[in-house]
């Protein structure tokens, strides 16, 4: 059955047949070495997920442990597992083999945020260095898209203040003016060079602020085309409060909102901050918040464009679901869906007529190192998907009769 959809493109239903557990393609891009490695990863991430406090241990204790000893492990293991490279040029063969998988990289300069103004220009120069990388490859089709995360190019303590609604003091006035200004630079290049700019979640504390940025953002540049998006994190209580407001400033701002739909990776900093009681009571209530968002964000693809962003293979199973059931015609550009690199693969490489992409942290490995951390601690929950990826590695292994 096919229907002639809205901008007069033939749907074929595409969503119907497509299958998540062939593993050929699923690691057709790792090699026999790199697949075993992958596996006793995910062997080890099982482990944490099952006890959550030796894993959180465990990662506590790699912080602590200088980087003279435990760097060149890093490079071989965790580094090569979630990461593309200490630059911009060493992500380019990835960026190529991804690319030819129809799987747009999503970078994310991977860095931790700092009180020093110096760092927050650098960190400013990088992300407009990577946007400009990212604008275009040769045949005029774009390398990827990017992250942004706020406090990298912003100062924490006066995000915190804005959020709160602080009175600056004139020194606090001047150095807020230049946050806003670099975070402007970085949009209004983005947007001039049509590269899609993301913007990161981060804790509640400032998470509000944040939000309000974004808004700002797509208010001024959006228009028709989603170039700048948001997050909502669905494991908090008001979600959905926030989204149905997104949708409804749109409409009445005259913009296309972006959106990235995540469940939420802060939830250790919440119980140690005291504000747990924003979040779900349970996984479950968190499950079936993000996936009724799902379907409303389908529903209304004329007013919103999404990324949904996760590892979870029900929700992925719903999404498609959905895209069925509301006859969304493939590879529609409002919909994008993602998965962090080197996570899930079984997920990113076998969805077809969908727009995928992977999130893909880079940089210096002494920055990148507390980001990969703090990503660890606060995506434990995510690995409880570890036994499944270790089943898919260890199948693919006895296919290619590794020894």
């Amino acid at each position: 059955m096919s229907k002639v959809g809205k901008i007069g493109r033939v749907l074929r239903r595409p969503y119907r047949n497509i299958s998540l557990s062939n593993t050929t393609k699923a690691y057709s891009l790792l090699d026999d070495k790199k697949l075993i490695r992958q596996q006793q990863l995910y062997k080890l991430f099982n482990l944490f997920s099952k006890n959550e406090k030796i894993g959180q241990k465990a990662i506590t204790t790699f912080m602590n442990t200088k980087p003279p000893i435990i760097y060149p492990k890093i490079q071989d293991t965790l580094f090569d597992q979630f990461c593309g490279g200490e630059s911009l040029d060493e992500m380019t063969p990835l960026v190529k083999k991804l690319m030819n998988k129809n799987v747009m990289p999503l970078f994310n300069y991977g860095v931790e945020y700092s009180t020093k103004e110096e760092d927050l220009e650098k960190c400013k120069d990088e992300m407009l260095d990577m946007i400009t990388y990212l604008n275009t490859n040769k045949d005029g089709k774009k390398k990827g898209y990017s992250i942004i995360r706020v406090t990298g190019v912003m100062s924490h303590k006066r995000l915190e203040m804005f959020q709160n609604k602080t009175s600056f003091i004139k020194k606090d006035a001047e150095l807020w003016e230049r946050d806003k200004k670099r975070l402007e630079q970085v949009c209004e290049l983005a947007v001039s060079k049509k590269v899609k700019l993301l913007f990161d979640a981060e804790t509640y504390n400032i998470q509000t602020a944040i939000h309000q940025l974004s808004l700002q953002m797509m208010r001024r540049f959006n228009g028709l085309h989603p170039r700048i998006y948001g997050t909502i994190q669905f494991y908090r209580k008001d979600s959905h409060d926030q989204l149905k407001n997104l949708i409804e400033d749109g409409i009445e701002n005259h913009y296309l909102p972006g959106l990235k739909l995540v469940r939420g990776a802060y939830i250790h900093d919440e119980m140690l901050a005291g504000t747990r009681g924003i979040i779900h009571d349970t996984k479950e209530n968190t499950d079936k918040s993000y996936n009724t968002a799902v379907t409303k964000c389908i529903k209304n693809l004329d007013n919103i464009a999404v990324c949904f962003a996760g590892h979870n293979t029900e929700t992925v199973l719903h999404i498609l679901e959905e895209l069925d059931k509301y006859e969304i015609e493939a590879m529609h550009p409002h919909i994008i869906l993602a998965q962090m690199y080197g996570m899930r693969n079984d997920i990113t490489f076998n969805l077809e007529d969908v727009n995928v992409a992977q999130f893909i942290p880079y940089g210096k490995k002494e920055f990148l190192f507390p980001y990969l951390v703090r990503r660890g601690i606060e995506n434990s929950s995510a690995l409880g998907g570890s036994q499944q990826e270790v089943d898919l590695v260890t199948r693919e292994i006895i296919k290619r009769k590794i020894n």
